[in-house]
């Protein structure tokens, strides 16, 4: 599952904004050297983990899901991403 969030932010500042949300959020994230790709992952103890990519694109911050619970439906995961994200890159 892709979701794809515009922005009209820096590159960094992108960044900067997901690793404050992963600390804030207890989100274990691993950029790669560039910075502007990494891998994301939280886990729910016995519901499971949610396992993600991302890349920052000029213009649009970019998740691609690997892994999620089977309980929780694709739409409702979706809806969730997309609030926090949109909230994260907001201007």
């Amino acid at each position: 599952m892709e979701v794809r969030v515009p922005h009209a932010l820096s590159p960094e500042e992108v960044a900067r904004r997901i690793s404050t949300a992963a600390l804030r959020h207890d989100v274990e994230l691993v950029p790669d050297a560039s910075g502007v790709r990494g891998s994301l992952s939280k886990d729910a103890g016995f519901l499971g983990s949610v396992r993600a990519q991302y890349a920052i694109e000029p213009g649009a911050l970019v998740v691609q899901v690997s892994e999620r619970p089977a309980f929780l439906p694709e739409g409702t995961l979706r809806r969730m991403l997309e609030d926090e994200l949109h909230k994260l890159v907001a201007g």
